[in-house]
């Protein structure tokens, strides 16, 4: 019972921090006007079972071309870094993984912010796995977790 308690609360606090991961997104593509990358890598990928957030100027500088993630961290999370200012988001302190790659991107259109997958025609949606544990974070065109 225990070891399955601590896998349930290790999945709530993942699911949890990629609910707020998209909720941000959707807040800086609203707030600032900039386009919004956010990449998620499972076991094998470049950063494994992390996860980045991008902005995309309007003056051109592109984060998620040049694979340069700025966003800081909120105090407590848990992440790595390179040393010159670029961030990798550990979910829920490395304890659950990723169950496969994704990117979605936030853009402002209007007032309203419209998510799309990279490429396009996935789905809006993050699988997260602790052993024998899943998890799911679904959320809609408009950024809003469902």
């Amino acid at each position: 019972n225990y070891a399955n308690s601590r896998k349930l609360v290790a999945m709530r606090s993942g699911l949890e921090e990629i609910g707020k991961a998209v909720t941000r997104c959707r807040n800086i593509a609203s707030q600032e006007g900039v386009d919004v990358y956010l990449e998620f890598w499972d076991s094998s990928g470049e950063h494994p079972n992390q996860y980045a957030i991008y902005r995309a100027y309007p003056n051109g500088i592109n984060e998620y071309t040049l694979r340069e993630p700025t966003e800081t961290p909120i105090a407590a999370s848990s992440y790595t870094t390179d040393g010159e200012g670029h961030y990798w988001f550990n979910i829920a302190d490395g304890a659950v993984s990723v169950q496969e790659p994704a990117v979605f991107l936030f853009q402002r259109i209007g007032t309203a912010v419209r998510v799309s997958t990279v490429p396009p025609g996935g789905d809006y949606e993050v699988h997260l796995t602790k052993d024998d544990v899943t998890g799911t974070v679904v959320f809609n065109e408009a950024g809003e977790i469902i």
